[in-house]
């Protein structure tokens, strides 16, 4: 009835209930069932979807969540790594608002891991992107590597690298070692400030 994998994501009433509609529509479908039309078999396949949804999405998040929870400590850790090139107060801005979205990871990891595998999350992998989106606000300031002189004239060079790219490309994130002698106004993914 449901898959060894969904086992401990369900209750006994969840796939109590389950059974009992499997077994109603099995007798459906060997008396009326076989002159109803295609918007009834429709609609009762998508309540046993309904009834199943639940324990499937236990399920997904549990891989979600710990994708989702790797890419909050990596845009964490990119933004720690470059926040020495920043002025104090920007620097202290961001390293706070880093310590406070890896607190929040871990306390309600914490609490997630408590809680047995067949009743909802308490963390949803949504909400760990959100708090890698929001650390954007804040992050990409800090991925101003260092002064550049190019001939005569000095650039601020930007990387567009953010978490949130991170996480839709799973693209590695630069450092400020990786800089090179090139003109970074020859480069589609920096942008540059000119500066006295």
């Amino acid at each position: 009835m449901i898959s060894n994998k969904y086992l401990a994501f369900s209750t006994e009433s969840e796939r109590k209930r389950i059974f009992n509609n499997l077994e109603q529509i099995e007798e459906w479908l060997y008396e009326d069932g076989a002159h109803e039309s295609v918007d009834v078999y429709t609609e009762k396949l998508d309540y046993l979807t309904k009834l199943f949804d639940p324990i499937e999405n236990r399920y997904k998040e549990v891989e979600a969540r710990a994708h989702a929870s790797k890419g909050l400590l990596d845009c964490i850790r990119h933004y720690l790594m470059v926040v020495g090139s920043l002025p104090a107060g920007e620097r202290d801005m961001v390293v706070e608002e880093c310590n406070k979205a890896e607190q929040w990871l871990q306390e309600k990891t914490g609490q997630q891991i408590s809680l047995p595998k067949n009743v909802d999350p308490t963390l949803w992998s949504i909400e760990i992107k959100r708090k890698t989106e929001a650390l954007d606000m804040y992050g990409p300031d800090a991925t101003k590597l260092h002064l550049r002189n190019i001939g005569r004239d000095k650039y601020y060079v930007y990387c567009s690298w953010t978490c949130k790219h991170k996480m839709r490309s799973n693209a590695s994130p630069p450092s400020p070692m990786d800089a090179d002698d090139s003109d970074p106004r020859d480069k589609p993914d920096c942008i540059s400030m000119e500066v006295d």
